[in-house]
């Protein structure tokens, strides 16, 4: 999302690198701070190494989309099982488009419609 990759993190981490100027204003943009309480802080130990690390470890897009009811999890791709128990919480909960009470798989969709 921000363009920064976990390998620049550990390079600014080790003190090898500084993240450089465009990146301090979307890091702080992301987080809502400003860059000053990035590089020198705020008494709360949030630093530009922990921000980053904190925004880059977020869960990915593929479970909070199936969190959401946002995708269907795909049984010829998957990779990630626990997916699985992710989309049997969002259909417990009717999340998305778990709320239809018959849904089509999208894969079963396109094949109906072509």
């Amino acid at each position: 999302m921000l363009g920064v990759t976990a390998q620049a993190v550990q390079q600014w981490e080790a003190g090898k690198t500084s993240p450089r100027g465009h990146r301090l204003r979307d890091v702080a943009a992301a987080l809502g701070v400003t860059v000053e309480h990035l590089l020198y802080g705020d008494g709360s130990g949030l630093t530009i190494v922990s921000a980053v690390r904190k925004f880059i470890t977020k869960p990915d897009a593929n479970v909070e989309q199936v969190r959401r009811g946002m995708a269907w999890v795909f049984d010829r791709y998957v990779t990630d099982r626990s997916l699985y128990a992710v989309q049997d919480e969002a259909r417990a909960a009717r999340r998305g488009l778990w709320a239809d009470p018959d849904p089509v798989p999208p894969w079963e969709w396109r094949r109906l419609k072509h």
